[in-house]
């Protein structure tokens, strides 16, 4: 589904999450806190909370997507999970910045909506009445929706957020990462052990709640510890290209990986393993088949075609890469196809921890 500029999908077993909640709400929420005399009343508070608990979901990621849109980073897709979503970028911010912005827009969005529900709450003359309980119902779920992803533990947006102020503090992103996730284990460790001197001492029901939540909390931060702690080596990124290196070649062994890599690649022409021509893969692929007239579609090398790993003018912030795939060079020399803005982001981090 596509909703404007932004691809949606959301797990198949969505709507039946949604039914549950609606069920839990009808059967068990609502009937203590409002009396009425028709289960209609209950089921249809029951469904439209729980449909705007996803909307408000939706509403939390597109403050994301919009905001990464503004800052001109492409977005993947909003994937709408059972229990929450995610928007997902093409690439990754070059700026610290720009992770920031980007991780607390999440929460604002939550939040302003929340201040809507509120100002919906006062304006209602009947302050005990269904529309008003869906209405508080709504703004409480968004006020914890922001509240909960303000916390500074990764990979929430507070832990996000906790990484781009500590990137730009130390000019290192795999530094500032490390750092984001042993804040984060403090933190859990932290809050575990007010939990359990709270379990201990007062023994109430909702301090359980709360320690099962700091425990799914240390179980999202230990999942993202890999994405944490990556750091990969420069020839990790690099897809090497076997012999003979003529376009035939590459185009085959491109193709042989995915047909869409090949849609969003340019083919490096090679003379003497020098860059001499590129050709679009979207110049040379019809309906899944390879047009095999390839000196046609060659084209004259420019900024933005390749990368020399040597030559920073190919790659800073400002060079607008003319595919996803492009050819590497290193000295002038032609050692493979890369993802460029991955490339890009970890070679400028290394420029960066060099100075």
């Amino acid at each position: 589904m596509k909703i404007g500029y932004f691809k949606i999908t959301m797990d198949p077993l969505l709507p039946v999450v949604v039914m549950v909640m609606a069920w839990i709400l009808s059967e068990r929420y609502y009937p203590e806190l409002i009396l009425s005399h028709y289960t209609y009343v209950y089921w249809a508070m029951g469904i439209t909370s729980s449909l705007f608990l996803t909307i408000s979901i939706f509403i939390h990621e597109m403050g994301h997507a919009i905001t990464a849109r503004k800052l001109k980073l492409p977005l993947e897709r909003i994937h709408l999970f059972l229990f929450g979503g995610m928007a997902e970028l093409k690439h990754r911010p070059l700026k610290p910045a720009h992770e920031l912005y980007i991780a607390l827009a999440g929460p604002a969005a939550s939040l302003s909506f929340a201040g809507l529900c509120y100002i919906g709450l006062i304006s209602l003359p009947n302050m005990s009445g269904p529309v008003y309980l869906v209405l508080q119902y709504i703004l409480y779920m968004n006020l914890l929706l922001g509240v909960f992803n303000l916390l500074p533990i990764f990979p929430l947006d507070g832990g996000r957020a906790v990484r781009a102020a500590v990137w730009n503090a130390v000019h290192d992103f795999h530094q500032a990462s490390k750092i984001t996730y042993n804040v984060s284990l403090v933190l859990i460790a932290l809050l575990l052990f007010l939990t359990l001197i709270t379990v201990y001492l007062f023994d109430l029901d909702v301090t359980i709640l709360a320690g099962l939540l700091v425990i799914y909390l240390g179980y999202t931060a230990l999942s993202g510890k890999k994405e944490l702690v990556y750091y990969p080596e420069l020839s990790d990124l690099i897809m090497s290209v076997g012999y003979p290196r003529n376009p035939r070649s590459i185009v085959d062994e491109v193709k042989s990986i995915d047909l869409k890599v090949l849609n969003q690649c340019m083919i490096p022409v090679l003379n003497d393993e020098q860059l001499n021509y590129v050709i679009d893969g979207n110049d040379i692929t019809v309906n899944g088949s390879v047009d095999d007239q390839f000196e046609m579609h060659y084209r004259h090398v420019e900024a933005g075609h390749f990368i020399d790993i040597l030559n920073q003018n190919t790659y800073h912030i400002n060079v607008r890469f003319k595919a996803e795939y492009i050819p590497v060079l290193q000295n002038g020399y032609f050692v493979g196809l890369c993802d460029a803005n991955e490339l890009r982001f970890w070679l400028l981090q290394e420029q960066n921890s060099v100075h």
